[in-house]
């Protein structure tokens, strides 16, 4: 099963290192978590290859039911070097119709209100993942799990 996304044009504030630059094109794509029967959230969330966890804000996991504080902890590091904890916990992700078992991470980081980050553990191990910029285009497959 191949999944075609297309990337979320934004507009972009005016900058004098890139003048000419109004919008931005950003590889949002919209998931559903889900955990047990009736518990489930659409969500969007950005493909993030240099994030490490697939990421959600704890207020998510709240919604469908999860004990946030009860998961195995992690220290999670930006690029400004900050530190914030996450909270691991087993959801099930739905991307495009395809469902898996991944290990999310929550945590409570205001500017993730409302939006996830897709990275290698929960996301890149589960798809392989092509992001043609210059077409505005996302790929996604499923790793088939008998290989």
């Amino acid at each position: 099963m191949k999944i075609k996304k297309q990337y979320e044009k934004h507009p972009h504030k005016k900058t004098l290192a890139l003048p000419g630059v109004t919008h931005i094109f950003r590889p949002w794509i919209n998931v559903r978590l889900i955990n047990g029967e009736r518990k489930t959230l659409y969500f969007k969330a950005l493909i993030d290859s240099g994030s490490d966890y697939t990421i959600f804000p704890a207020d998510a996991g709240r919604v469908i039911g999860i004990d946030i504080e009860t998961g195995p902890t992690v220290e999670i590091f930006g690029i400004t070097g900050d530190k914030i904890g996450g909270y691991f916990h087993d959801i099930i992700l739905d991307v495009g119709g395809y469902r898996g078992k991944i290990r999310g991470c929550f945590v409570d980081v205001s500017p993730l209100k409302g939006l996830g980050i897709l990275g290698t553990f929960g996301f890149f191990d589960r798809f392989k993942v092509t992001l043609n910029h210059n077409k505005g285009k996302i790929f996604l497959e499923p790793y088939d799990d008998s290989d």
